[in-house]
């Protein structure tokens, strides 16, 4: 879906050194029933003072869900929502001007997915790292079209429902606007963290733990969410 994980691998901070090439997917379904969310309390909430950060808010519908066992929570249709906090005095660490890099200023990031109005999943993870890409490059997961993008990556779970059994304590979040040339994306105007992403056209949520390895989706994760916005 997006540019090369070594593209994104500055981005990861806590995650990095991930390099794979997405799995093709159809509609994933099995027919089973939502699980209730059942979260486990990595460790207490911690509220944001307030005024402190700026908080983003995005939504979407599930367009496709890449995992080895196929959890339901997660399905083609499902709702996410979901919202990112940051610190806006976090310097660009990276001198390209259509590079962004903002070592830990992600302060929080929240996800929930909701099935017929029922949730079936919900996660939030605290301090991360951003990065942010304007460079209107050509995506070759996506032949002819160019994308800008925003990504971010956490290792500090808060409260988050377990997936097949595994508490998710990496979670990696790409946003983006893909269009075709001779269109170019409007999605960032600069290097900076954006503040309103309702120009986004695709994403991509990714899930798993540091105690996982080995599996097809990279070192630590398994589970692929991409989303859209709804029609």
């Amino acid at each position: 879906m997006y540019k090369p994980w070594a593209r994104i691998t500055a981005c990861l901070g806590v995650v990095l050194a991930v390099s794979i090439s997405l799995l093709s997917c159809g509609d994933v379904g099995d027919g089973q029933e939502p699980v209730a969310g059942q979260p486990t309390m990595a460790g207490p909430p911690n509220p944001l003072p307030p005024g402190e950060g700026e908080t983003v808010n995005f939504s979407g519908l599930i367009t496709a869900v890449l995992d080895e066992f196929t959890p339901p929570n997660f399905r083609v249709g499902d709702s996410i929502t979901g919202s990112y906090t940051f610190d806006p005095a976090v310097a660009d660490t990276d001198p390209n001007p259509n590079k962004g890099q903002f070592p830990d200023a992600l302060i929080r990031l929240s996800v929930t997915v909701r099935r017929n109005g029922n949730e079936t999943y919900r996660g939030t993870w605290g301090e991360g790292s951003i990065s942010t890409d304007n460079d209107d490059a050509a995506d070759p997961d996506a032949p002819g079209q160019v994308q800008d993008q925003v990504s971010m990556a956490s290792d500090d779970p808060i409260d988050v429902t377990p997936v097949d059994g595994v508490i998710p304590d990496l979670v990696f979040l790409q946003i983006a606007q893909r269009v075709s040339p001779p269109a170019q994306p409007t999605f960032l105007m600069d290097d900076a963290i954006p503040t309103d992403v309702s120009a986004y056209n695709t994403g991509e949520l990714r899930l798993g733990s540091v105690a996982l390895s080995g599996n097809p989706f990279g070192p630590g994760f398994r589970t692929i969410i991409r989303f859209a916005p709804a029609q």
